[in-house]
């Protein structure tokens, strides 16, 4: 070691504020020595004398305070140990072995041949070599960092084991490529352990061209395995109908039989023996009833062979939660038309793709993506705050909630991601219905939150060259999820002249160029204004076969429903709130998360993790997770192996050079400091405690000095 390196070398500029310390201990003071004295009240007051020190006091504590000023700085600095191989008493030599620890290498006894490796090749007795220890899957970490000897890679090493995450070799030979760099030795090897699984290779493998490699492929024979590669459903005709399609193989030599469960919920459902030749694959179909409307859990298992982790499947059948919209209207009834547009429900028929026109296209596409709106029709006068709170989507068709609680309370749940429409109504002409008394306050809440500024009531007839509604703005969302389905040319008598503000955007126009649709940003929410009523007597886009599309399109825009993802991997990111929006039965858990009520995640294996401050969480474990919050059923998450995993197919070693590509020697200083930083942080942990340490002996000192110092009661 030729001394010492520092990540940040500006920061040491830092450490001149060591002299503050010193400074304080030099300034003037009052010299306020005396003797108590009654009675002297009379007598004119003299100032003390100030004086500047001439020499220090209190050097101990002055000693801890620099030392705490010192520490803070150098370890902030990022100091790391340079080595120099100059001369043959230092390290010459930079050895790590990067060990295979996805699940494929769990196979047989494959990870017990590859510890065995790894304990070769970590032991040396020569003083110059530096061995470091690696590990990888999906991604790779340092276990043991560059040190002379071999002892705590060792010890280590028997704590390593196979998981469940896939194979990444350009992930890892770029991150042991790193390690070495920051070494600082001229001479590195590296000693890649591992069975080569193929699907891990990629397309295009790198590796430094100063690192000496030598690969060790772990490719024992496995006779005996049989996976489930894959596994989805279908509907039937009913909505309790589903069949589950397998995916099997046999990745061995030998023709294999076994046994395959299926589970519903924990309940056998189907049981099938299997047989496939060696190297062959077969698909299987297993029809099953489940529960309408809620998540179902299917389990697909195997018996048991050579690798275990391939045997199990696991699969939800979700549907996709229904967008909940809360339709205040002057009546409990609703709106008739699009009560009867929004009707549908899961038993409904697939619409026919053949010979359907544009409009009946954009409808396929809502059925294709399993969207479902459920409208709940709330008379104004009697709107419950449940009614706000469980509402994906607000609809105010034609009234305004005048109180300050419902007006509030529609803002604040526009701004929490809900979505709001304001459909202009026609009650008494243009005048749309105050239901209750407003208050400024409530006014002040509701134009927080609705688009647009509603201007002069215009009462238009339709005339030769009448007023109509215009295409939709081509970039838009809903025009794009519309397709060829159009609301040109639709015959409107009836409108609200509506102005945007600087921060909105016109969605939609009427020919004569003024706005039919206005919409704006609210927190997280949306909000649109549409400037005509949803009624026959005002246009003709009610009794239009686009009304249904269109309709529901602009719902689920204003939702900002997304498609649940259902297939995760181990090492996965889980977004807890995304995935509670947007699975049935997860509305509960929604509502604790905005109320920021603390959730679990219980993984597998029985393991809890508390997510109440932080809504993300990586999934390592197959199976089933199941998150927990107060007063909301549990919410399982599928997590299966990746397939290609355990076809447990190999390149040979001359194979796999073969595809390796040379890059140029790492040089940058930034990634020799990266790698330096792995083995010595621990530098940079132990000065941090230094300097708390200084820091409490300087408040024990201070406070002990101060107290020897306090005046004695006479």
């Amino acid at each position: 070691m030729s001394g010492l390196g520092f990540g940040a070398p500006w920061l040491l500029l830092a450490v001149l504020a060591v002299a503050a310390p010193y400074v304080a201990h030099l300034v003037r003071y009052e010299d306020r020595a005396g003797r108590a004295f009654p009675s002297l009240m009379f007598l004119r007051q003299v100032p003390f004398s100030a004086r500047s020190r001439r020499k220090l006091a209190d050097r101990a504590l002055l000693a801890l305070r620099m030392l705490a000023v010192v520490a803070l700085v150098l370890s902030f600095a990022r100091p790391y140990l340079q080595f120099d191989d100059a001369t043959m008493t230092t390290p010459q030599h930079a050895r790590v072995v990067l060990l295979d620890r996805s699940y494929s290498m769990g196979s047989g006894a494959r990870f017990e041949r590859a510890r065995a490796a790894a304990q070769q090749a970590l032991r040396v007795d020569d003083s110059t070599t530096l061995v470091a220890l690696l590990v990888f899957d999906t991604s790779a970490s340092t276990l043991s960092s560059f040190a002379s000897g071999s002892a705590a890679a060792l010890q280590a090493l028997q704590l390593v084991r196979p998981g469940a995450r896939a194979t990444d070799l350009s992930k890892a030979l770029a991150y042991a490529s790193r390690v070495l760099a920051g070494s600082g030795v001229a001479r590195r090897e590296l000693i890649l352990i591992s069975d080569l699984q193929g699907s891990g290779v990629g397309n295009e493998p790198s590796l430094a061209s100063n690192i000496q490699l030598q690969v060790q492929r772990i490719d024992d024979e496995v006779p005996n395995n049989l996976a489930v590669l894959g596994a989805w459903y279908e509907q039937g005709q009913t909505a309790a109908a589903f069949t589950v399609h397998l995916r099997l193989a046999n990745t061995g030599t030998q023709a294999l039989s076994s046994s395959l469960r299926v589970f519903v919920d924990g309940l056998q459902a189907a049981l099938h023996t299997v047989t496939l030749e060696a190297a062959a694959r077969q698909e299987l179909a297993v029809p099953i009833f489940v529960a309408r409307e809620q998540l179902t859990r299917v389990q697909v298992t195997l018996g048991d062979d050579a690798l275990a982790i391939d045997n199990d499947r696991y699969l939800l059948i979700a549907p996709p939660r229904p967008v909940s919209v809360a339709w205040l209207a002057g009546t409990s009834r609703g709106n008739p038309y699009v009560n009867a547009a929004l009707s549908n429900s899961l038993d409904h028929p697939r619409p026919n793709s053949s010979s359907a026109t544009p409009e009946q296209r954009a409808e396929l596409a809502l059925w294709s993506r399993g969207a479902r709106l459920v409208v709940h029709n709330v008379d104004v006068l009697s709107v419950a705050a449940s009614d706000i709170e469980r509402a994906d989507v607000i609809v105010l068709d034609g009234v305004i909630p005048g109180t300050t609680q419902f007006a509030g309370a529609i803002e604040r749940r526009v701004a929490q991601g809900a979505g709001l429409l304001r459909v202009m109504g026609e009650v008494q002409g243009l005048a749309e219905r105050k239901d209750t008394s407003p208050t400024p306050a409530s006014d002040a809440a509701l134009a927080r939150a609705i688009a647009g500024v509603p201007g002069a009531q215009q009462r238009a007839r339709m005339s030769a060259a009448g007023t109509a509604l215009s295409a939709l703005t081509p970039e838009h969302a809903l025009a794009v999820a519309l397709q060829e389905a159009s609301l040109s040319g639709i015959a409107v008598w009836r409108y609200h002249v509506l102005q945007p503000r600087d921060d909105e955007r016109v969605v939609l126009r009427f020919e004569n160029g003024a706005a039919a649709m206005v919409e704006r940003s609210h927190g997280a929410g949306r909000s649109a204004t549409l400037a005509l009523s949803l009624r026959s007597d005002s246009s003709d886009l009610v009794l239009d076969p686009v009304f249904v599309p269109v309709l529901s399109e602009s719902l689920l825009y204003l939702s900002q429903r997304s498609v649940a993802r259902m297939h995760y991997e181990p090492g996965s990111a889980l977004d807890v709130a995304e995935y509670a929006d947007a699975v049935v039965g997860g509305a509960a858990l929604a509502r604790a998360l905005r109320a920021q009520q603390a959730v679990q995640l219980r993984a597998p294996s029985g393991a809890i993790e508390q997510l109440a401050v932080k809504q993300r969480a990586v999934l390592e474990e197959p199976g089933f997770y199941e998150l927990r919050a107060a007063h909301a059923a549990p919410l399982a998450v599928a997590v299966n192996t990746l397939a290609a995993e355990s076809l447990l197919d190999a390149p040979t070693v001359p194979q796999f050079l073969a595809r390796l590509r040379s890059t140029p020697a790492i040089v940058d200083p930034a990634a020799l400091i990266e790698g330096a930083e792995q083995g010595d942080t621990r530098i940079a942990r132990w000065l941090l405690w230094l300097a708390i340490a200084a820091l409490l002996g300087e408040a024990l000192l201070g406070a002990q000095l101060a107290r020897q110092r306090a005046p004695q009661p006479q």
